[in-house]
């Protein structure tokens, strides 16, 4: 859709390129649209390194908690437009969390250490479904066995997760929304 629009609604020309694309499989704008979708776009490559200093940035600056996706793009904006842009010299940026940091204890604690990740599990702000879950009793869970063929295992297993899934029933109307 985005390259639909930048050509002005040109869908033969734009239609060529998905035909290349299927074939080859790369896509490989003419200079005029990659220069015109840079006026648009820009982006940033951003390392783990890069990412545990935005995470802790934002936490020790702003008292804000990012997840480690949402950090990838906190440093990619500070980084293209600065931390304080001014709006009239750059466009309006905007950063929006794609996740939890209460999935991600691994990255949150070597960001910003274990004792933030205690301090932020014993905080209001700790989802309370994801407290649930922590103080959860594990189970034991099963696993899936070879059952011969390939052909005989993936029925085997389809019908055991079916049943894990609440039974044929369930299924049955769960596909029937699908």
């Amino acid at each position: 859709r985005l390259l639909y629009y930048l050509t002005g609604e040109d869908s033969a020309l734009v239609s060529s390129w998905m035909k290349v694309m299927d074939e080859t499989g790369k896509l490989t704008l003419p200079d005029r649209w990659l220069n015109e979708l840079k006026q648009h776009f820009s982006s940033r490559r951003v390392d783990d390194e890069a990412t545990c200093k935005a995470m802790e940035h934002a936490y020790r600056q702003h008292q804000y908690l990012a997840d480690p996706h949402t950090s990838v793009a906190l440093s990619a904006a500070w980084h293209i437009y600065g931390e304080e842009a001014d709006p009239s010299a750059s466009p309006p940026v905007v950063v929006m969390a794609t996740a939890s940091p209460c999935k991600f204890e691994d990255s949150v604690s070597i960001a910003l250490g274990s004792e933030t990740w205690q301090k932020y599990i014993a905080s209001s702000e700790f989802p309370e479904a994801a407290r649930q879950i922590l103080q959860a009793k594990e189970k034991a869970f099963d696993k899936l066995e070879k059952e011969g063929s390939l052909k005989a295992s993936q029925s085997a297993w389809e019908s055991a997760v079916r049943e894990w899934l609440g039974g044929k029933k369930k299924w049955q109307w769960l596909r029937s929304k699908l």
